[in-house]
Parts: C-alpha cells; sequence; structure tokens
C-alpha cells in the first residue's frame, strides 16, 4: 500500500475511533479493534482496483475474507457505500468506518460538501 494511502488510513482510524467512542455512551457496544483493523486496511487493494478499474471495497474485502478476517471484511466491504438492509449486527461499526472515511480528504479532515466536491472532481475528468 502506498505511503499517502497508508496516512489517509492512519487518520481514518483516528476518525472512526472517535466517532465509535461518542456512540458507546448513547448505548452502542462497539469493538475498537474491529473498528481499528478495517479502518486501516480499507484501502488495501485500492492501488491495484485504480488500474483494474474494480471495486476497491469489494477486493479489499475478497482479500480480508480469503485471509480469514470475516467481521472486518464486511466493514470494509461498506465503506463506500453501506447497505440500506443489514441484519448482521455490525451496522454501526460499518457506518462509523464509512462515514470516517467519507469525512477524511487525504489526511485531513473535511467537511462533507467539500469532501464530496474533491470526489465529484476526480471522478469527472
Amino acid at each position: 500500500m502506498p505511503q499517502h494511502i497508508r496516512e489517509h488510513c492512519t487518520v481514518v482510524c483516528q476518525v472512526a475511533r472517535a466517532l465509535a467512542k461518542e456512540l458507546m455512551p448513547a448505548g452502542k457496544t462497539l469493538n475498537l479493534e474491529s473498528i481499528a483493523a478495517a479502518a486501516l486496511l480499507h484501502d488495501i487493494t485500492k492501488s491495484n482496483s485504480i488500474h483494474t478499474k474494480e471495486n476497491h471495497a469489494e477486493t479489499a474485502a475478497r482479500l480480508l475474507h480469503s485471509l480469514g478476517y470475516v467481521r472486518i471484511a464486511a466493514i470494509v466491504n461498506a465503506h463506500v457505500s453501506v447497505p440500506s438492509v443489514d441484519n448482521s449486527g455490525e451496522l454501526p461499526k460499518k457506518r462509523s468506518v464509512n462515514y470516517a472515511d467519507k469525512r477524511v480528504q487525504h489526511t485531513a479532515v473535511v467537511s462533507l460538501d467539500q469532501r464530496f466536491a474533491d470526489l465529484m472532481s476526480r471522478t469527472a475528468g
């Protein structure tokens, strides 16, 4: 994984863990280690997927699943879009990593408007 993607994943991890910690007093029981692992690994296949045009959330999930990390794979698979129906009990973890990724542009925490404007400008070209 290239250095800039590792740095992005590290910041996403920090944001996802902070978000999960804030959700815990509201009655949510979240496994911070699972959230951290998924956040750190969510873009593990991104550099390859840029060349292959594959969905990097899906390729990362397949890789992690093949290595036996089934729960982490499910969270990683939802980091681009969270399924509207989810009976796994993992939805808060999935949303934590998904939202954290949406708020981190490269290594900066930004507003959703800024992040989506950046994503739109990169996909328009």
